[in-house]
């Protein structure tokens, strides 16, 4: 089972927003999905390579609505530093006060780390709070109907390696312009007397 927690909320305040972060300054990518109640049906999904702040938080809707509902986002992270470090948060935001994070921090062993978060949205008081249960199998109609988990995982990691390339490639031109510039450097210098 991925880290879960439940956040408590008020109802009669401020829209909840969702802010996904990456630690390390990691490159990756992920996917973020508002369920229903019951985990049941798909409210709303947001895809995003990891960035700005502003770029990675998303506006759940009015606070109301968001009783008993789940927030799952699945997370593919390049690790590109030698000692493989990696973390990844999700945050729940209400009037401007973060009101609980679900985190998984690490070290990994390949080139990529799949983390996966789940968030439980509670409008009640956490002293009267009855946790929503996660059904084991998940049946849907309709429009909304929710990819496996597995679904969802491939498709965050086949964007998240294009994140990740993309930071590689960053990377390594930084390098080689560096190098271009020692060598020009060197040259000049051999030239003046």
């Amino acid at each position: 089972m991925p880290p879960t927690i439940t956040v408590h909320f008020k109802q009669s305040g401020g829209p909840l927003s969702a802010l996904v972060r990456c630690g390390f300054a990691n490159p990756g990518s992920y996917g973020l999905t508002l369920l229903g109640t019951g985990a049941t049906t798909i409210v709303h999904q947001w895809k995003a390579d990891f960035g700005s702040i502003a770029q990675n938080t998303h506006v759940l809707g009015a606070a109301s609505e968001q009783n008993g509902r789940v927030l799952d986002v699945i997370a593919s992270v390049g690790l590109l530093d030698p000692a493989k470090s990696y973390s990844v948060f999700l945050t729940v935001v209400q009037d401007g006060k973060e009101l609980g994070t679900a985190s998984e921090t690490g070290t990994g062993t390949g080139l990529t780390k799949l983390v996966e978060l789940i968030v439980m949205l509670s409008g009640a008081t956490a002293v009267a709070s009855v946790a929503p249960t996660l059904a084991p199998t998940v049946v849907s109609r309709g429009v909304n109907k929710i990819a496996t988990r597995a679904v969802r995982r491939a498709e965050v990691k086949e964007s998240a390696g294009k994140a990740i390339e993309k930071a590689q490639d960053i990377a390594t031109g930084a390098m080689v312009d560096h190098q271009k510039k020692k060598n020009t450097l060197k040259r000049s210098r051999s030239v003046d007397p």
